[in-house]
């Protein structure tokens, strides 16, 4: 039982490849697929589930059933949830209670949170109990519960299992291989992530040194070929002119030996010239991939005042069936840096779009990142930038870059993917005097080293800042208290 690509070239926009010559083979169990925001990773799953085709080359999956979970939620429930809410069977019923989900909710599928939703569609996925598994970002929106009975359902699985995940976590406790998509190469690493990642770090490490040998052996050489050159055509100028002044005061012997001469130089100038091609060749060959990204400098404008904003009252429900929390009273100040905790569906995406309409201070000095970033929302961000003066528009690439964004090849899209569109979505808003971060799972969909950078800004920034993540480690480094109006997360 295997899958294989065999010399893969995609692109969704021409000269721009996702995929080029891809080759693998994939068998029993589960790899890691790892690469950057936009290399293609989820393009990638989708021609493994034969819902692209490829330009070129082939996949073979030899009749395999194949399963995929897409990385964006759904607002509506789809046949496949529904029939799995409403499955008699034991097989659901034990994945339900694992994953914590009462079947009547799939009733109100819209209005559920993007956590409870997400065990739904996971749940879907894993009753089908295909040959392949493809699985994009699961353990997106999750909370801690959620993703132990995550982890505990997949380690029973015994096909061939593709997990696309900034999760490193998951990566390492799931996956004993791991696949890097970059520059539209597939490299296998018989390791975990963080193994894989050290021996790609040192390999490419090596691969810089050569390269930059390479380049101060070339330069070399083409100075050495240049001074050659020189010279002899100095002794040509040399030779021409004592030829025309007294064509016969030399003696035969004397005219041999300049002759000589000048052929030894031009010898030498031609193997000058054969060595700096073959160190252009080589430079050539040697394709280094510099990583992207750097550190984001800050623009922060925190307000004079010291109170930024307060909330007092009850958080009712979204679909207004009930109250989610009673006699909240929470306070943001000018060095808040705070943790919102609570299980999925406790009310944290709701209170944290609660403290958003209760901000009073200029529009532009608050970021409300919201859980999900829809295709709709992901053009109209990518639109927004386009039309901004250029000199707005060069910061806020400038800051994706940061982050480790392809500028060109996102404004060039024709839609950005979900880590895409929230790499724009705050680099958009970074660009501007901001006091007061509300970020929802801000790490949702980036790649590791986004989120890597993305902690590391958030740490220095000296702005107010209300987080909602399931991610202990980025909330470690980015925030000092917790608050927990609906009780503790579960981890």
């Amino acid at each position: 039982m295997t899958v294989r690509l065999l010399s893969v070239c995609f692109s969704h926009v021409p000269g721009r490849p996702l995929l080029d010559r891809a080759s693998a083979a994939f068998g029993p169990g589960f790899t890691g697929l790892v690469g950057a925001n936009g290399a293609g990773k989820s393009t990638l799953l989708r021609l493994i589930s034969g819902e692209l085709e490829p330009d070129s080359g082939r996949v073979e999956r030899r009749g395999l059933s194949v399963s995929r979970l897409d990385q964006r939620l759904p607002d509506r429930a789809s046949t496949e949830v529904t029939a799995f809410a409403r499955d008699p069977g034991p097989a659901a019923a034990r994945l339900r209670a694992a994953l914590g989900i009462a079947a009547a909710d799939v009733d109100r599928f819209a209005r559920l949170s993007p956590g409870v939703r997400r065990r739904f569609t996971l749940g879907a996925t894993l009753l089908t109990a295909p040959d392949v598994l493809l699985l994009d970002e699961p353990t997106n929106h999750l909370d801690g519960e959620a993703r132990a009975a995550l982890l505990a359902a997949l380690r029973g699985y015994r096909g061939i299992g593709l997990v696309v995940s900034h999760d490193r976590a998951l990566l390492e406790a799931l996956c004993p291989r791991t696949a890097w998509l970059d520059a539209g190469r597939l490299e296998l690493h018989e390791a975990p992530y963080g193994v894989a990642r050290e021996r790609r770090q040192a390999a490419r490490q090596a691969a810089v040194r050569v390269q930059d040998d390479l380049q101060r052996e070339h330069r070399r050489l083409r100075r050495a070929l240049a001074g050659r050159r020189q010279v002899r055509a100095e002794a040509e100028r040399g030779r021409s002119a004592r030829r025309a002044t007294d064509p016969d005061s030399r003696s035969m012997g004397q005219r041999n030996r300049a002759a000589w001469a000048e052929a030894r130089a031009g010898r030498e100038v031609a193997a000058l010239a054969e060595r700096v091609d073959a160190a252009a060749g080589r430079l050539a060959e040697l394709s280094v991939e510099r990583d992207r990204g750097g550190a984001i400098a800050w623009r922060s404008a925190p307000l004079p005042k010291s109170r930024l904003l307060a909330f007092a009252g009850g958080l009712p429900h979204v679909d207004g069936t009930g109250l989610l929390a009673r006699d909240l009273s929470l306070v943001v100040l000018r060095d808040t840096r705070v943790r919102l905790r609570g299980r999925n569906g406790a009310g944290k995406s709701t209170l944290l779009a609660a403290l958003a309409a209760a901000w009073r201070g200029p529009s532009e000095q608050l970021l409300h990142l919201p859980q999900e970033i829809g295709p709709e929302a992901a053009r109209a961000i990518q639109a927004e930038l386009r039309a901004a003066p250029p000199r707005e528009r060069g910061e806020a690439l400038a800051i994706a870059a940061a982050l480790g964004l392809d500028p060109d090849a996102v404004m060039a899209s024709a839609c950005p993917s979900p880590g895409e569109a929230r790499q724009l979505a705050l680099a958009r808003a970074l660009g501007r005097d901001v006091a007061l971060l509300l970020l929802d799972e801000p790490t949702n969909d980036l790649d590791l080293p986004a989120t890597e950078r993305l902690q590391a800004a958030l740490a220095a920034w000296d702005g107010a800042l209300v987080l909602v993540t399931h991610d202990d480690a980025f909330a470690r480094a980015c925030t000092s208290i917790d608050w927990t109006p609906f009780g503790r997360e579960e981890s």
